[in-house]
Parts: structure tokens; sequence; C-alpha cells
């Protein structure tokens, strides 16, 4: 803290801040210097990002793809279509004597053949009596879990007195089954996963760590702990429709006996089991927290399908619990990867299924087979009637053929069966005009756009009477004026600019080159009507003759291509060109993620910052010595007053 004219009575403060305005011009000129170089580095950047972008659309028009759309036609849209690739040959192809590829099917007789009909979304132990034949009923629990594969076991944790019938256990890696034996290279059977005490360890096909695991298994009974809180009214059990007399109950360690309606009593903690939904309602509110541990059981029954699919023979075990419904059985089945749509008719009361695939895949065996099971016969499907897939047959240019789809692909064309035919259809494959057309005039359009905006900045004006703004400049305006101002500072930095320049010209010269095309009949762009504008002020940009283009794509559409992408083509220079221009800008600007110094421009901003710093170390020098001559000037007028008094009171005593 300074105070200062204390005895002089001059603003010491005011003048020594006047003083150092002027001493800070040199400093505010360095710093209008520094910002004036970020602009100029910021704008390079914005340059060489829209020739960067503009590579890759370079890139992208070198791709074949950009030049080969083809376009298909049928003479017979209601018997056959066809897509191409771009990899189509410009060709024809005659189609005839069709038979379409069938999926295999199987349809049951009625389920029951009684009224009423059954209900699927009833639970088909509810539905006994409609069923020609009854269902097998097992006792034992049904419970899946999920794992993310890590190792070579998994561990089911169960408790000790819960066992797991190991013969009824499926497992389930990224959906497909994993069967317990295999065949492996030789014809043997191999062990892929034994089962003891309820850890899985895998042998052989160890599934890759990360893959989804889903262990689905029946064990003898269900052991479950639940804490009850104080003033708790009723709890849940996990499973529903339980056996009647299979359960026990333990509360806080006491066994506890369940009469035949599910009433039970101990000490203070009385209630009724609902063997259906599983839920335990107390007829008095628990007085403190319990634990209690309930073991009970249900009853099941399993069904096995397997189908053969292009991708082999799958095979897959449901297990259905007595209160699961029809409904929940078809759901289970098409969700499987057996790739088979399932439903239900309650008008005909009958079941029809159906591989989603078409054609046949097996040569011995039906595509669709289903174990004897008393589930599978209540269904009906044991008996059901079977008919078997078969493939498309038919002629391709004379040469008779078959596929196992009614849509197939060959040589880059899909075709699509959609009826039968005999007499010939023709699928003509023809290159796309229009498509290529509009990819050719979109990347032109984008070279437009890019060398219009590199022309704005070489040819706009500076304004040098708009220099950066000092901190004193910009305390002093709004921030609407700062920012006007500086937009106007910010104009020409660009301009003339040697770089950019020599950028546009090597681009300009790319197109104008003409091009060795072999056998082609074009060798410029002038020659397929794509010219630069006759405006000289546009700096070359290009427009095209869209007649002589189209005309030129459907005359020599390979010699278009080889004229843009071929080796030694337009592409490859301009490609050439602005990699130059990207790397002159990125070693003059840098980029974003560069350091200042690995550029021309950032080392220059590295020491502007030097000699900033030094002039600011000045200024607190100068700075300190005018307050130190002042203090000195006041100090002087101090004695001075001092003596002058000395004198007058000694003139006055005299």
């Amino acid at each position: 803290m300074r105070i200062s004219g204390l005895a002089s009575g001059i603003d010491t403060d005011t003048m020594v801040k006047q003083l150092m305005q002027a001493e800070r011009i040199p400093l505010d000129k360095l710093k209008q210097n520094k910002q004036t170089l970020e602009w100029k580095r910021d704008d390079y950047r914005s340059i060489n990002t829209l020739l960067t972008n503009f590579r890759q659309d370079v890139l992208n028009m070198k791709l074949s793809s950009s030049y080969r759309s083809r376009t298909t036609s049928s003479t017979n849209d209601a018997a056959v279509t066809a897509t191409a690739t771009s990899g189509a040959s410009a060709t024809s192809y005659q189609l005839s004597d069709v038979k379409l590829a069938k999926a295999a099917s199987l349809t049951t007789i009625e389920l029951s053949g009684k009224n009423p009909k059954m209900d699927s979304s009833k639970p088909l132990e509810s539905m006994s009596g409609n069923f020609s034949s009854a269902i097998e009923w097992k006792t034992g629990v049904v419970e899946t879990q999920k794992f993310t594969a890590n190792g070579s076991s998994i561990d089911l944790k169960l408790p000790d007195t819960v066992a797991i019938q190991n013969d009824q256990v499926q497992i389930k890696v990224a959906g497909k089954v994993l069967e317990q034996y295999s065949k492996d290279a030789d014809g043997k059977d191999v062990r892929n996963y034994s089962i003891d005490k309820g850890i899985i360890t895998f042998e052989n096909n160890i599934p890759a760590s990360g893959s989804a695991i889903e262990v689905n298994y029946v064990t003898n009974k269900k052991v479950e702990k639940i804490s009850i809180a104080k003033d708790a009214t009723s709890f849940q059990l996990s499973k529903v429709a339980i056996i009647e007399g299979s359960m026990t109950l333990k509360v806080g360690g006491k066994s506890v006996t369940i009469d035949e309606n599910g009433d039970f009593s101990v000490g203070t903690i009385s209630g009724t089991v609902n063997f259906k939904t599983g839920k335990v309602d107390l007829k008095t509110a628990a007085s403190e927290d319990i634990e209690i541990e309930a073991e009970y059981t249900k009853k099941y029954t399993a069904m096995n399908m397997k189908t053969t699919t292009s991708s082999g023979e799958m095979s897959e075990t449901f297990f259905i619990t007595s209160d699961q419904s029809l409904d929940n059985v078809i759901s289970k089945v098409n969700s499987s990867k057996l790739g088979l749509n399932m439903f239900y008719d309650s008008f005909t009361d009958k079941i029809s299924m159906t591989r989603k695939e078409t054609g046949t895949f097996s040569t011995d065996l039906k595509d669709i087979q289903i174990d004897n099971s008393s589930l599978a016969q209540a269904l009906q499907l044991t008996s059901a009637d079977y008919k078997a897939g078969s493939n498309a047959l038919l002629k391709i240019n004379g040469l008779e053929t078959q596929r196992a789809s009614n849509t197939f692909t060959m040589n880059g064309v899909t075709f699509t069966l959609k009826s039968e035919f005999t007499e010939a259809v023709t699928v003509g494959i023809n290159n796309d005009t229009t498509k290529v057309y509009d990819n050719i005039k979109g990347f032109v359009d984008k070279y437009n756009e890019l060398i219009a905006t590199i022309q704005s900045k070489v040819s706009e004006e500076r304004n040098r009477n708009y220099l950066p703004l000092t901190d004193d400049e910009r305390d002093s305006l709004s921030e609407k004026e700062v920012e006007k101002w500086e937009n106007i500072a910010k104009t020409g930095m660009l301009r003339n600019d040697s770089i950019l320049n020599g950028a546009l010209d090597s681009m300009r010269g790319s197109f104008y080159s003409s091009v060795n095309t072999s056998t082609g009949m074009y060798s410029s762009l002038s020659s397929i009507g794509i010219t630069t504008t006759s405006d000289y002020m546009a700096g070359g940009k290009l427009e095209i003759n869209e007649t002589k283009l189209k005309q030129a794509l459907e005359d020599d559409p390979e010699s278009v291509e080889a004229l843009f992408a071929s080796e030694d083509g337009i592409l490859s220079k301009l490609q050439k060109n602005i990699s130059a221009a990207t790397d002159q800008l990125k070693a003059r600007a840098g980029t974003s993620l560069s350091t200042n110094a690995t550029f021309t421009m950032g080392r220059d901003l590295t020491n502007i910052d030097d000699r900033i710093s030094r002039f600011e170390d000045r200024l607190v020098q100068v700075e300190n010595r005018y307050y130190k001559q002042f203090t000195a000037m006041e100090k002087a007028i101090q004695q001075a007053n001092s003596q002058s008094g000395y004198l007058s009171s000694m003139f006055a005593t005299g």
C-alpha cells in the first residue's frame, strides 16, 4: 500500500498511472501481435480441417462403388425380382421352370375334440381334461441361472439338502444348446462338461471368455430363506403352484406343521399358505424381525425338439411347469434357436409348426423331430402330419440348379422368387447412370464449396484500422461492441497467402490434367462435360454439363471411372496435392493437439510470450522507480516545509 502526496498535495497515483500508460504502449503492441498471430493460426487450422475432410471425400470417391451402381429390371415382377451390388456385371439372366422352396412343417389333429375346447392361456394342469392323453407330471423344481463365461467351471451354489437331477440339465452358450457329449474329428464321443454336486466343469468346447451362459436344470426341491421385517403381514415365495403337502416351514429355527388347507402356527406367528400363488399371509403382524426357511417342490414335465437348419442340427429340451400354459410352451419354442414358428388355432383346435427356413437340409431324417414325451403326445405332436421342406428348383440361362431359399445371391445379384412359373423371365442388370451422376455431382459440389471458402480467405480485404483491442480498450466497450470490432479485425488474416494460393493452383491443375486411361475413350474432365466456370473471380469452380456427363456414363462407364479413380487418375493427383497442402499448414500452424515447439507459428507465439513476460517485469521496475522518485520529492518537500516553519518561528520570536 502506497500513501503519497501528503506533503506536496499532488495526486501521485494518477500521475504514475498516466506515465505507465505511455510505458505500456510497446507491451500493448506485443499483445496485439500475439492476438493477430493466434487469429491467423486458427484460420489456418480451420482451412486445414476443411482440406482434411475433403481428402476423405476424395478417398471415398476413389471406391469403385461410386461408379458401379446397378439397377435391375424384370420382365415379370410378380414372378421374380432382383437387386444388384456394385460388383455385379452388367448382363442379363433368364430364369425358367421355377418351383418354389418350401419349409418343413407339421400340423396336428384336434388336441381334444371336446367342447369346450382348451384355453391356451390357462395352466396346462388345469386343462388336463381337455387333452386326449394325460401329461405325466414329475416332481421337481425347474431353475434357471445365468453366467458370464470366465473359466472352466460354474458353481450353481445349491444348498446341501438340494440335489440336482443330472439328467435334467441343459446348458446354453450364446443361446445355443451345448450338448453334454459330441463327436470329435474322428467320430468319437467326447464329453463337453460334467456335473458334480451342482458344479459344472467344462472339459471340451469350453465357452469363450465373456460368452453368455444359461443353465436350466431340475432339483428335488426348493429351499429359500426369507427375512420378515417387524410389522410385516405377508411374504411371497419365489415359486407358485406348490405341491400341497410338500412344503415345510421353519420359523425362527422351529419347524412348523402346515395342514392341508395351508394353515400353520408357531408361537405368536400363524398364517396361511396359498399353494397356487406362493403367497403367505400372516394372521397377525410380525412382532419382531424373523428368519423363515421354506422347503417345497413342484410339478414339471419336459419335451425335446430337434431341427435341421442351414446351421446344422439344433436340439433343445423345454422344461414346463404345471402352472405354465400352452401359450408359454409356444413362446419358448418360438424364441429358441430351433428356428420354428409354432401357433395354436383355437378354431380348429390344432397346432401348426413351420420351420422358418425353407429348403431341405437333412437327407435321411425329418427336419423337425419331436420326442415321445407325454407332453408331446398330449399336444398331438407325435402323430402330426409332417411335410418335408423342399429346395427351389429352377433353370438359370438353361442350367438346372436349386437353392434352399427363394431368395438367393449369385454373382452379386440377389434374386427373389415370388411365384412358380415355366416360361422364361429375363432379369437385366444395368448401369445406374443417374446414381453415378449424382455421386460425381455431389463430389463436384463439395469441391466447389471448398474452393469458395479458400478463395474467400485469400481475397478477403484486411482493414488495418481495426487492430486487436488492448485491455483498456476492451474494458471501455460493451460485449456487443467488442464482438463487432473483433469480427472486423479478424478479416483478411490469410489474404494472398502463399500456401493457400499454392493449394488452389495445384488442385485446379489436378482437374485440368489429362489422364491416360489406356483403352478408354475419355482422358480429361472436359471430354465428359466437366469444365471450369467462365467467371475467373470464382477461383476455378467446376460446372457440369449434365447431358454430356450422363451420355459419357452410358457410352463408356469404365473410362469415366478410370479418369477419376485409376492409379494415375485425377483423384490420385488431387489427393497428393491436398496432402502436400495440409502438411504445409500443419508445419506452419499445427493442430489443436500440437505443442508450440512443433510448428512455426507456435514457436513465434512462445517467443512473443517470453518478450511479454520480460517487458512486464521491466514495467514493474519502472513503476517502482517512479514511485521512488515521487517519494524522494515528497521527502524533499517535507524537509523544506520543516525548515521554512523553523525559520518562520525564529523570525517571529526575534
